[in-house]
């Protein structure tokens, strides 16, 4: 009984300390389930057709926090007003612009998720507003050349942003222009190449402009213009360069590069590339008519 009983105090004292340790160890660290925003979603820039049937424009944005973030939108730097009824709607955190325009809602969106914690502010989203017009209805002069020579038929595309791809038809849809050592359709003016003409050639040809955006693709053909051949001209001729790239060449980082070169001669003259001061890339890839330079490269 005499040993019980001095064995108590130090069971009760072993109790309190433990007790005082686990009060001390969450004062010192504070509640687990509290923390500042973190971003699970950020908004993405956007590329808007202005004749698109949508009707609304949705930049995402949400973030984990406790206790819960509340969101704000910035648009050019300036804080939004989100009102109800406005066209500019806060659901949850995403930013959903009603009925969007070039003229009120173009500009350079960000997030803000705050809590008592702290706040975060999202990367930098733009909305940009694309288009593209129709072709000219004028009709388009005939283009004569000897056959055995060279030829360009120019594009002429209409206003658009932002750039576009062609291709080009000869008489008829689906017949379009093969992509051959003999002809050439310059993806930065859309104007076609001939190497050397010969009669399969003869024709009418329209050019083919299209436009890549987030919500739509956009096509539009011009007028046909007729190629004519005057008698055959069987003479060699040496290459001459036709679509050349300029002496600089500028681009934005993460950016792909694309060089372009073609030349009209008699026999068709076949295209090869050099690096001035050193040799090119494995990585870079050549295709005749151009050099492609991946943005891992620049």
């Amino acid at each position: 009984m005499g040993t019980a009983t001095r064995r108590k105090p130090h069971l009760l004292l072993v109790a309190a300390v433990a007790l005082v340790s686990s009060s001390a160890w969450s004062s010192a660290l504070g509640s687990p389930t509290t923390f500042g925003p973190v971003f699970e979603d950020q908004p993405l820039s956007v590329l808007f057709p202005e004749e698109s049937t949508e009707e609304q424009v949705l930049l995402a944005c949400r973030a984990r926090a406790s206790p819960p973030a509340t969101y704000r939108w910035k648009m050019n730097g300036t804080e939004m007003k989100l009102e109800p009824g406005s066209r500019h709607q806060l659901v949850g955190g995403n930013l959903v612009i009603m009925n969007p325009t070039k003229a009120q809602d173009a500009g350079v969106y960000q997030c803000l998720a705050s809590n008592p914690v702290g706040t975060v502010v999202s990367r930098e989203a733009i909305l940009r507003f694309g288009f593209l017009q129709e072709f000219s209805k004028e009709e388009r002069d005939p283009v004569k050349t000897h056959e055995g020579w060279g030829v360009m038929l120019p594009c002429n595309p209409p206003a658009h942003y932002p750039g576009l791809s062609y291709r080009w038809l000869l008489n008829e849809f689906p017949n379009f222009i093969p992509t051959d050592g003999r002809h050439f359709v310059s993806q930065t003016t859309g104007n076609l190449y001939i190497a050397r003409t010969n009669a399969s050639d003869l024709g009418n040809y329209s050019c083919l402009a299209t436009s890549h955006m987030d919500f739509s693709t956009k096509s539009v053909f011009s007028k046909f213009a007729q190629l004519n051949l005057a008698a055959e001209d069987t003479r060699l001729f040496a290459p001459s360069i036709k679509a050349r790239f300029p002496a600089e060449t500028y681009a934005l980082v993460g950016q792909q590069v694309t060089l372009e070169c073609f030349a009209f001669g008699n026999p068709v003259p076949r295209i090869k590339w050099r690096k001035v001061d050193g040799s090119l890339s494995p990585q870079w890839t050549t295709a005749e008519p151009t050099l492609q330079i991946p943005s891992s490269q620049l």
